[in-house]
């Protein structure tokens, strides 16, 4: 509908901190600053499971496989 109306559609972004969805971005963030798999499933009333899969798919995006590496990137 967009394209035939001249508009265009936004492209999603498959890498970087803006390819991140706002949990994963949450989830990223408590990582980035220490925080551990089940105290951010506490504190964010998840389970471990999800915790570790957003977290997954954040380290995936963002191209990165540490925490620390996770914080420079998310500083970036």
């Amino acid at each position: 509908e967009l394209v035939a109306t001249g508009l265009r559609p936004r492209q999603a972004a498959l890498e970087g901190t803006a390819a991140l969805t706002p949990r994963q971005r949450q989830i990223c963030e408590l990582a980035a600053v220490g925080k551990g798999n089940r105290t951010i499933a506490q504190e964010l009333f998840l389970s471990i499971k999800t915790v570790e899969t957003h977290l997954a798919a954040g380290y995936r995006k963002l191209g990165v496989s540490t925490r620390a590496e996770l914080a420079d990137q998310l500083a970036a």
